[in-house]
């Protein structure tokens, strides 16, 4: 579950436009890790993700990668490379 709490941490946080940071797993959940302190509302990024996850939605690792890559092609798009 702390995967998917992952992912969905850094859907809602790309789509917040956060997009340079790290994450790294440890016991029982992960870090975030970020150059500055991100103006983000953890309470609301709570909320968010467990939305999603209350949502049932199916994942599996081939869903994940697809998704991260239209996300990545989305993002590229959107600063213009190609």
């Amino acid at each position: 579950m702390a995967h998917t709490a992952e992912d969905l941490c850094e859907f809602s946080l790309k789509d917040r436009g956060y997009l340079a940071y790290e994450h790294s797993d440890v016991r029982h959940g992960f870090i975030l890790i970020f150059n500055e302190k991100p103006k983000v509302d953890l309470n609301d990024l709570e909320h968010e993700v467990n939305e999603l996850i209350e949502q049932n939605l199916p994942i599996s690792y081939l869903t994940a990668l697809i998704f991260w890559s239209a996300i990545n092609v989305i993002i590229a798009l959107a600063r213009g490379c190609t």
